[in-house]
């Protein structure tokens, strides 16, 4: 690919991406973010705790959140952690109640995969009663599969932690030159990588269409550097703004609001830019049995 077609490919992106409302679907995300980071994190913290104590998985996630979102998400995602530690220790964290935890998590999952298909330009059929349902259904055990995921992410994450902790202190000073020389720059490059094969992942499983993988690592990867260079641009902006401390003690909140919304817009343009992408230089995306196209009303502005 030329980088003329490349610029050319942009072009049409932003057009297609301003089109099809990447706000508005940015902002019913962030929403629904908010109302299902609780449980997301309490069953982060169910699955975990299996292995580790709290205070070692609280750490490990308020750590990361701090490094991806800064300060002010920390604070949030610390403050729902520490009002969810009755439900933790008691035994009403099993059961009924952990399904209705996975349920409500799992609606920021769903309301991915509507704004995906809307930036696929693809729609649920019409579909009968018992195909309705089963559609739910399918949808539903998808979202619960992403959550119970996530959970084991950071088990996975606080796995390493672990391992790498049980190194023997000679390992240590023998690859302590080699470590300090290669740290810093696996830690910029660690979460580009990182993102690309989540972002790979969702855009071949969430939305109801079929895209090749070819198709889909190219767009993940340009998706996942706009998304790196967006976020930590976005979580300095906020670092730097008023917007904390006019709305006083719920400043947090607003500011980790405004960075997943923000943050959102970006993921949303990534994912128009792989649809994009594969119709040009792949194979068009298609919708799945149980979706159909719709036509977009950009068309005549790319056309133009």
């Amino acid at each position: 690919m030329r980088p003329k077609a490349i610029l050319e490919l942009f072009k049409e992106s932003i057009i297609a991406w301003f089109w099809s409302d990447a706000a508005l679907y940015a902002a019913a995300l962030a929403y629904y973010t908010i109302f299902s980071l609780a449980p997301l994190l309490i069953i982060s913290m169910v699955i975990a705790t299996q292995m580790f104590s709290e205070a070692a998985v609280e750490g490990r996630i308020v750590a990361t959140i701090d490094n991806a979102i800064g300060t002010a998400g920390a604070v949030v995602v610390q403050d729902i952690i520490k009002n969810s530690q009755g439900f933790l220790s008691s035994s009403v964290a099993t059961g009924i109640s952990i399904l209705f935890v996975i349920y409500g998590a799992s609606a920021v999952f769903r309301e991915l995969r509507r704004s995906l298909n809307a930036m696929w330009g693809v729609v649920p059929r019409g579909e009968s009663l018992h195909q309705s349902l089963m559609t739910m259904v399918k949808t539903h055990l998808l979202s619960a599969i992403a959550v119970l995921l996530v959970g084991f992410f950071v088990l996975g994450g606080l796995l390493l932690n672990a391992l790498w902790a049980a190194l023997p202190a000679s390992y240590f000073e023998a690859m302590m030159r080699y470590v300090e020389n290669v740290v810093p720059m696996a830690q910029v490059v660690a979460s580009p990588i990182i993102y690309v094969f989540i972002f790979a992942l969702v855009f071949k499983t969430l939305p109801q269409a079929v895209i090749r993988w070819r198709d889909v690592w190219f767009g993940a990867a340009v998706t996942a550097i706009l998304f790196w260079l967006g976020g930590y641009t976005v979580g300095l902006y906020l670092s730097y703004s008023v917007w904390a401390s006019v709305y006083g003690a719920a400043g947090s909140l607003i500011a980790f609001l405004l960075w997943v919304y923000y943050c959102t817009w970006i993921f949303l343009f990534g994912a128009k830019f792989t649809q994009l992408y594969a119709a040009k230089f792949g194979v068009p995306i298609i919708p799945d049995g149980d979706a159909m196209f719709v036509i977009p009303s950009y068309d005549k502005e790319l056309d133009s």
